[in-house]
């Protein structure tokens, strides 16, 4: 009850004035009302002591979303847009170095990264066998340690991209699925599709 008025005499009745308001106006014992501010605990409390059922609704959207970003994925145009220009500068890089064509680099890059490897391209095979005076050996050591260090940056990327093109296939496929009805939804406990 906020500060009843006495008919008797017209002044306030203490004993029903409460102490903190929505308003943030905290009534004072002699009857005066003064705005006060309220510490960011106190609002905190208040709210979390009301709606108690609600924040446990708000934790299961925050977990909803948490969930739900995992399923982004990437599109497969940008997985072979990077996939094809980590092959094409692999292709200029070692046709320079080797004297190749970009179609025998291409190649290389291709059968190296894709771990098939057939050897019939080699880096290094002209100028580690054939020692040349154009080249020193620090040159051809930094480009044996360079190709290396592509060769195995480059299977981690490869392996990366066509695992998100996989997720994103088989994303496509359980819906075009679901959609089509040749497979109905299996729902966990809770009633959520899994």
């Amino acid at each position: 009850v906020q500060g009843q008025i006495d008919p008797a005499n017209g002044s306030t009745n203490n004993n029903d004035v409460t102490a903190v308001q929505e308003d943030n106006v905290v009534s004072s014992q002699n009857g005066e009302v003064t705005p006060t501010k309220l510490g960011i605990m106190e609002k905190l409390s208040s709210k979390m002591s009301k709606k108690s059922t609600a924040v446990q609704k708000d934790e299961c959207v925050k977990f909803k979303l948490v969930e739900d970003i995992r399923l982004v994925t990437i599109p497969i145009t940008t997985c072979l847009l990077v996939l094809l220009s980590y092959i094409i500068f692999g292709a200029i890089l070692f046709a320079s170095w080797e004297d190749w064509s970009y179609l025998d680099g291409a190649y290389f890059c291709f059968t190296s990264l894709m771990t098939i490897g057939f050897g019939d391209f080699v880096p290094g095979n002209s100028y580690i066998y054939n020692v040349s005076e154009n080249m020193s050996e620090k040159e051809a050591n930094a480009k044996l340690v360079l190709g290396a260090i592509y060769i195995l940056l480059g299977m981690g990327i490869i392996a990366m991209c066509v695992n998100l093109m996989q997720e994103k296939i088989i994303t496509q496929v359980r819906l075009l699925v679901r959609t089509l009805g040749l497979v109905r939804e299996f729902r966990d406990v809770e009633g959520e599709p899994i």
